[in-house]
């Protein structure tokens, strides 16, 4: 994976599923990466990762509104 600088608030994906950043512990050879996420019946949890023991990959902020019909609201 790339050489990925996390900050507090990034959104990133770690082991198939997203997770926002709550904190980076830097140490001269890894990273020490707290994530929140949600757990699949929406229960909070928490990950513990070792970069770049684990590949983690930072994904894009999209600001756009998005349409979406009656239907799908």
């Amino acid at each position: 994976m790339e050489n990925l600088h996390p900050q507090i608030g990034d959104r990133v994906r770690v082991r198939q599923r997203t997770w926002r950043v709550q904190e980076v512990d830097e140490w001269p050879q890894a990273r020490v990466l707290t994530l929140a996420g949600f757990e699949a019946d929406g229960q909070p949890c928490l990950l513990r990762v070792i970069a770049p023991v684990d590949d983690v990959a930072a994904i894009q902020a999209t600001r756009r509104v998005r349409r979406i019909g009656m239907r799908r609201w």
